[in-house]
């Protein structure tokens, strides 16, 4: 009996890798609103079961069992019975993980890794060393993207930085160096932007 109990463990372990590999993501923001709708494609929903991490978060079977939801997803949550759509309001960063569902006791290939993360806060431009110098050893500057103490509950962050309000090529970073030239001398101003799947802000 250990052969085929040991193969199930590891089908059911693989499944769940699977699920996990092919889980499409999804970012929320703290404080938003989660709207996940199954591609099942029936004419009539009888039994919608839906599951974070694995635990129950609403279930619902016709005529026998009314709309329920569970633990912390009850009293802002709805479930539309009519195509399966699950709508959970003011997302905490508890909530983040795998969601799937079960249409008609049939398991779904849909699956969500839902991260919920914070918006980005407003940068401020600052410039080291405080003046670029005319020297051969002091023409160049940094400019960096700060106030970004709350950045790490806002990633993944993507940053980006224009010159007199067009965007410089290939300026991916949260700092940027300029050289004291002509062409520099005559720019007015330098912003930057970081932005991440629920927000955006400039300086």
């Amino acid at each position: 009996m250990k052969g085929p109990l040991c193969f199930g463990l590891v089908v059911v372990l693989l499944l769940e890798v699977l699920g996990s590999v092919l889980a499409v993501d999804r970012y929320v923001k703290v404080g938003g609103s989660l709207n996940l709708r199954p591609k099942a494609s029936s004419d009539h929903f009888n039994n919608i079961l839906w599951k974070h991490n694995g635990n129950l978060v609403v279930e619902w079977v016709e005529d026998k069992v009314p709309v329920e939801f569970y633990s912390t997803f009850k009293g802002r949550s709805r479930l539309d019975t009519t195509n399966g759509r699950l709508e959970v309001n003011s997302m905490t960063k508890a909530e983040s993980g795998f969601y799937s569902t079960e249409i008609n006791k049939l398991v779904q290939s849909d699956r969500y890794d839902v991260k919920v993360i914070g918006a980005v806060p407003v940068p401020e431009v600052t410039r080291k060393p405080l003046t670029c110098g005319t020297g051969s050893d002091q023409r160049m500057c940094t400019l960096a993207c700060n106030g970004l103490e709350s950045i790490k509950d806002a990633e993944p962050i993507t940053y980006s930085w224009k010159r007199d309000g067009e965007v410089i090529p290939d300026s991916s970073s949260a700092n940027l160096t300029i050289t004291n030239e002509e062409d520099t001398q005559r720019v007015k101003t330098y912003s930057c932007l970081i932005k991440n799947p629920v927000s955006q802000k400039g300086e």
